[in-house]
């Protein structure tokens, strides 16, 4: 399998249908029919559309389609379909080029828009990747920084509410205090008054990269970890066998260095705990949860369109299935899609099959496309653009997620951030269905009486979401200023977490840590002695959101997501264009002894 374009799976489409696919009995034969139809237009129905996207083509796409669909039929479909409430995705391997899958899905795009009735099929889109960093040659999306040693303590998380209280001589100022133990008692309470005798359940589920292997033998002492491998069981993190084989699969191409498989740039080091460190983080906060982890991301921290589906319905199965049934469900995604919309996520100087202008064209797209009203998902006549039909099977998947009834979806904004300018918040976080999570910076202090505690972005985070009002801002660890260069790109500059004591997330750790050695690879010595890790990004400020999402449920919370989104007040910041914009929950991570000194 060999990768070029760094976006997607190779030769892999997805066909969303809105209703039956061919493949089901139930099925139609109006799809078919529709590529019947479309294989017998002629090359100039193709070079008008390909005109129009300011393509230069020399190959007859006509014959090219044809040979790919032209005998479509419901018997020549080896796939099962995904189905998702009334929608089926078909994932489909063909021998397509990547510049000829692209070209090949804009133009089905065009024609299910067009006068070429197309049955129930609504979007075909590439297998586009899905990661918790970024692909090599063209990508983005997270980890901030890579991981560093953390000593081992226990930490624990203050939440802190900012509440008006008026003062003797009439005046009013902000109090701030520990939000679970005060929001009671304060104005917190009015926004929800229903408050359970019993601790209510709640499930979380991450999907996220997981390790095969336990601690066992790695000479670490952790209680915190012990209690995680006691409640997340490494044999139940396999979504099934396929999802398996394929993470592995790639994972074999990306440490061949004959076939050149996608692995994160900057990150080229195994992070099967990144998984790990975000369930941690979940569990220090809400340690009575229900934490699920399926692991849709290999150990350098890429999946699929495909995997992310497969993991979602794995995920609700088991939901169904279990006694928490009617218990909410939190879905964790630390995770972002290879879903180009920044002109520097545009190919470097590799791009063998130049696709850039395709991707540049997207990009185009992205930016003109009409906003979709909740509930609306029609492509006739121009209802919407091509953009949205290829992000269009996931979305429709995460549309039905959103509207079963306790079902929040949490997901990184993303780490886009070059040159001091914050760009939107990547997908699926900028879904309006999701609740997008930035990065602040750490508290320099603990916020009392009236003093200005400084609410400030870092320097890699994305904004929070589309739009930025529905989003949250909480702490998500500090880079260390001191980057290394790499020598084959010397304006690429590769950023370390601070450490703890510094400002950077600490959770649960039992891979060795990297450490850069300048040509953009790293050496992995055994270093890693206690378990813990200080880690920086927007992957690790949204298992926070989570994490208080599901405790607010535990202390009786009907609606914790507004409940959360109160605990902002009026809050200074150094960032304007920020200030009032996403939902900001202060957030500290202190060590507990010293948490038990103070007190």
């Amino acid at each position: 399998m060999a990768y070029t374009s760094r976006y997607f799976m190779p030769g892999e489409i997805v066909l969303t249908f809105d209703g039956s696919s061919p493949v089901t009995e139930e099925g139609e034969r109006g799809e078919i029919e529709f590529f019947e139809r479309l294989s017998e237009q002629d090359n100039e129905y193709f070079n008008r559309i390909i005109e129009g996207l300011g393509i230069e083509y020399d190959r007859p796409l006509a014959n090219t389609l044809r040979n790919t669909f032209g005998n479509l039929s419901a018997r020549e479909f080896d796939e099962t379909p995904l189905k998702f409430g009334n929608h089926e995705h078909l994932f489909v391997q063909t021998n397509l080029s990547d510049k000829d899958l692209l070209l090949i899905t804009i133009i089905i795009n065009n024609a299910i828009r067009s006068e070429l009735d197309s049955g129930n099929l609504r979007a075909v889109a590439p297998n586009w990747l899905m990661v918790a960093s970024d692909p090599e040659q063209s990508g983005f999306g997270g980890p901030g920084t890579y991981p560093v040693r953390a000593d081992k303590k226990d930490y624990c998380f203050t939440f802190y509410a900012g509440v008006k209280k008026e003062k003797e001589d009439g005046t009013e100022t902000n109090e701030w205090g520990d939000f679970f133990q005060k929001y009671e008692k304060d104005t917190l309470a009015e926004a929800n008054e229903a408050v359970a005798e019993e601790p209510e359940s709640v499930v979380v589920a991450v999907l996220d990269t997981y390790p095969e292997k336990d601690h066992n033998g790695l000479n670490i002492a952790n209680s915190v970890l012990n209690e995680i491998i006691g409640k997340v069981k490494p044999e139940s993190v396999e979504v099934d066998e396929g999802v398996d084989d394929i993470l592995n699969i790639m994972q074999e191409n990306i440490e061949d260095p004959d076939k050149k498989g996608v692995h994160a740039k900057g990150h080229y080091y195994k992070m099967s705990s990144h998984g790990l460190f975000v369930t941690s983080l979940i569990y220090m906060i809400a340690p009575e949860a229900e934490i699920k982890v399926y692991r849709v991301l290999n150990d350098y921290g890429i999946g699929t369109t495909y995997t992310i589906m497969k993991g979602l319905e794995k995920a609700l199965e088991d939901h169904d299935k279990s006694e928490n049934r009617y218990a909410p469900l939190v879905i964790n995604l630390s995770l972002t899609m290879t879903f180009p919309f920044l002109e520097n996520q545009l190919p470097n100087n590799n791009d063998p099959e130049n696709i850039t202008e395709l991707l540049r064209q997207i990009i185009n797209e992205v930016k003109a496309e009409h906003k979709i009203e909740k509930g609306k998902w029609s492509f006739k006549n121009g209802t919407s653009r091509l953009a949205s039909q290829l992000r269009y099977p996931i979305q429709s998947v995460i549309h039905w997620l959103y509207k079963i009834e306790n079902v929040t979806i949490i997901a990184a904004a993303g780490n886009e951030n070059r040159g001091g300018i914050t760009p939107e918040a990547s997908f699926p976080a900028s879904f309006e269905e999701v609740i997008g999570v930035s990065a602040l910076k750490n508290l320099n202090e603990i916020p009392t009486g009236d003093n200005n505690v400084p609410v400030v972005l870092t320097k890699y985070t994305s904004k929070a979401d589309k739009p930025v009002s529905e989003g949250f801002a909480v702490f998500g660890g500090d880079i260390n200023v001191q980057g290394v260069s790499q020598e084959q790109n010397p304006d690429e500059v590769v950023y370390k977490a601070s450490s703890a004591d510094e400002g950077g997330v600490v959770g649960i750790y039992i891979d060795n840590f990297p450490e850069p050695n300048g040509n953009g690879r790293y050496n992995t010595p055994n270093n890693n002695d206690t378990g813990w890790a200080s880690w920086s990004g927007t992957s690790f400020a949204t298992p926070i959101i989570s994490g208080a999402i599901a405790k607010l449920v535990l202390c009786g919370v009907s609606f914790p997501v507004m409940v959360l989104q109160n605990t902002w007040k009026e809050i200074p910041s150094e960032d304007q264009t920020f200030a009032d914009t996403p939902h900001v929950v202060l957030a500290m991570q202190n060590n507990c002894e010293d948490d038990e000194a103070e007190a």
